[in-house]
């Protein structure tokens, strides 16, 4: 989230905000040139910051359950080798 996809979501807005016309290449001169690179992740804290926290929450969540629901089961039956279920 902090690497690619604040600053693509950040872009996305800014596009989406943004007089008919204007270009990926403006927007992001525009953001750079009021405050150099960092201006890419601003407003990443605080509201960055809990977005990614939420998000690998409910992936890691997910994960969980469907190598409990689906997975172990396949490993149980020897459908699958345990190497897989690691």
């Amino acid at each position: 989230e902090g690497v690619i996809g604040h600053v693509l979501e950040f872009v996305k807005i800014v596009m989406q905000t943004s007089p008919a016309g204007t270009t990926y290449s403006d927007v992001l001169h525009t953001i750079t040139s009021e405050k150099g690179i960092a201006g890419l992740w601003d407003g990443f804290i605080p509201w960055g910051a809990i977005q990614a926290i939420g998000k690998g929450g409910i992936f890691g969540f997910a994960h969980a359950v469907a190598k409990g629901y689906l997975l172990q089961p396949l490993i149980d039956r020897g459908t699958l080798p345990e190497v897989v279920g690691l």
